[in-house]
């Protein structure tokens, strides 16, 4: 399976901005969903400010759910840059109402998404307009990387998202399956509008604004969707601090996986979940079943490592991130548990606090 994610990512071009279009054929409404934002939304406002795209071509719209902050307060300071400030009416709350309220207001038809705790790159919005003439796509996602950091627990957040931007543009590219990350995406407000009770109203679950969006729109047409492979349109966020917060984020991410209307993910995770939970099962039995056990299980690690690591340094590499990798033969252990333990929570009906909320 790596080896095809592997193959599909080496043969996917990089696109590059062009200095030769240098005309604007594309409006952007920016929404980005907020809450208890203050100690972010200020710089991912501005970066997006210091994009080099006309600013009469884009708005952006900050949805406040419920702060209890001063995130609305440091949203109103930018009104004069043309920031606009919504509020979510008391009865709706949570990421998929604050988009689709959004979306709603927007004055234009590509909307672009991204989360309070990002930062663009001044060429984002260039690359995504040359981007959507060049290729004609109706949803497009792009990738999102963390911030540098030289923390362990940062590498290992790092190589997990990373390994996903690898599998999101293959799944993609060979149209098995679809994925996106809401902290970077773009699609038509009309297709969003025809799709919506199908993608944000058909389930009650908080999240997965993201995801069952692109696989509704992916299940009606597989050929508008695309993935733009570029390190100039890559966002930037943050890693969990926190093992508790990180463990948090990934009951809240796997949970929603049973509800997906697209079923061909599965054929990446159920594999991927097994092979793991045989390296760790033979070497629990190992103690008592001797050798063979053990070469079996050491067999297993050497050759899911080995791959893993090519896999991983070949996309880290490409986004600045290789160095990493390099510490993937300490990070491989903890990403097996990992895998494991998403897992298993993925056939639990778990609720998590986010944000001062159960989800």
């Amino acid at each position: 399976m790596l080896l095809g994610v592997l193959t599909s990512w080496q043969s996917s071009e990089e696109f590059k901005s062009s200095d030769s279009n240098t005309d604007q054929n594309h409006q952007f409404s920016i929404i980005i969903a907020a809450r208890n934002e203050e100690s972010n939304i200020r710089k991912c406002i501005e970066s997006i400010l210091a994009s080099n795209f006309p600013k009469d071509q884009y708005e952006i719209i900050v949805v406040d759910d419920h702060s209890k902050d001063q995130t609305t307060e440091m949203v109103s300071s930018y009104a004069d840059h043309g920031v606009r400030l919504l509020q979510l009416d008391s009865g709706l709350h949570g990421k998929k109402a604050a988009l689709s309220h959004g979306v709603e207001q927007a004055k234009h038809e590509w909307i672009v998404t991204t989360d309070a705790d990002c930062t663009v790159t001044p060429t984002w919005l260039l690359l995504l307009d040359q981007y959507i003439s060049a290729y004609k796509k109706d949803f497009v996602a792009m990738p999102v990387v963390f911030e540098e950091n030289d923390a362990f627990f940062h590498r290992f957040q790092s190589c997990d998202l990373l390994g996903t931007m690898g599998a999101t543009l293959h799944g993609i590219k060979s149209q098995q399956y679809h994925m996106a990350n809401g902290a970077n995406m773009a699609f038509k407000k009309s297709m969003f509008q025809r799709l919506k009770n199908e993608a944000y109203e058909s389930n009650d679950i908080a999240s997965g604004d993201d995801m069952f969006l692109i696989q509704n729109i992916a299940l009606e047409n597989p050929r508008s969707v695309s993935f733009l492979k570029s390190k100039e349109a890559a966002v930037t966020t943050k890693t969990e601090p926190t093992v508790s917060g990180f463990i948090r984020q990934r009951i809240r991410w796997a949970s929603k996986s049973s509800a997906y209307p697209q079923k061909g993910i599965y054929n990446v995770l159920v594999p991927t979940f097994l092979i793991n939970c045989s390296i760790l099962l033979n070497l629990i039995l190992a103690p008592f079943t001797g050798f063979l056990t053990l070469f079996i299980a050491l067999f297993q690690m050497l050759c899911k490592w080995a791959v893993d690591y090519l896999y991983l340094y070949q996309i880290s590499e490409f986004f600045g991130r290789a160095r990493d990798t390099k510490w993937y033969i300490f990070l491989a252990p903890l990403h097996m548990l990992h895998i494991i333990f998403s897992g298993f929570v993925a056939l639990l009906p778990f609720k998590v606090d986010w944000k001062g909320r159960k989800v």
